[in-house]
């Protein structure tokens, strides 16, 4: 159930808090639905084709060519009462940046499913809109509310929980040291499996308690 904490970001007086397991009921939810209808089963990896046609169902657009300033790669633009608006920029669409656009989608999606509903019930006017912008420095996430939910947004997109679980099983308490034989084979066969960065294999791991998180030194 959401929870409404003190926004100490000044974007309002709460912000709504779901606990990381609410978060994959919610982003599967959406992801499941999606493929069930056009495919009748989910079929992962989810095409980078399906993400973008998701997106469009909920934003009021999505340019996948857009001219973003320099380290945003990403941009979900608020605009009360209408939809969402969601722009990628076209450097992702260079060959060998096939992940980080599907990461950078996923991650606007997150905005536009979890945040959306908060400029519309703040007011009806332009004077609100607002963005948010994902750029190329991960680190700085954790410090903003919006930018770590839809960062774990990404993550339970592409690579849902109940299909990870079907692979390796519910975590059972036994985490795994990411440089052992048996945790590198384990992020490999996210990578394939879901069409994602060895990196986002990783973190995935680790934020279901697979995998030990890395040693920050």
């Amino acid at each position: 159930m959401v929870r409404w904490l003190k926004d100490r970001t000044g974007r309002f007086d709460e912000y709504p808090h779901w606990d990381p397991e609410e978060l994959d009921i919610e982003c599967e939810s959406v992801v499941r639905k999606f493929l069930s209808a056009k495919h009748g089963s989910p079929i992962y990896p989810i095409a980078t084709d399906d993400l973008t046609v998701i997106i469009e169902e909920h934003a009021r657009s999505l340019d996948q060519f857009a001219h973003l300033p320099d380290g945003v790669e990403g941009r979900t633009q608020f605009r009360p009462p209408d939809k969402p608006d969601v722009a990628v920029s076209s450097l992702l669409q260079r060959p060998g940046r096939e992940n980080r656009l599907r990461t950078t989608l996923t991650h606007e999606l997150g905005h536009v499913m979890l945040h959306g509903f908060l400029w519309e019930f703040a007011a009806s006017d332009d004077d609100l809109a607002a963005s948010c912008d994902r750029g190329t420095i991960i680190g700085a996430m954790s410090q903003d509310w919006m930018e770590w939910q839809a960062g774990y947004a990404s993550g339970a997109y592409l690579i849902p929980r109940t299909a990870v679980m079907g692979l390796f099983g519910e975590p059972g308490g036994r985490w795994l040291d990411q440089a052992s034989a048996e945790g590198v084979e384990m992020i490999e066969r996210v990578t394939v499996e879901f069409g994602v960065s060895t990196a986002a294999a990783r973190v995935r791991l680790e934020q279901m308690k697979y995998l030990l998180p890395a040693d920050p030194a």
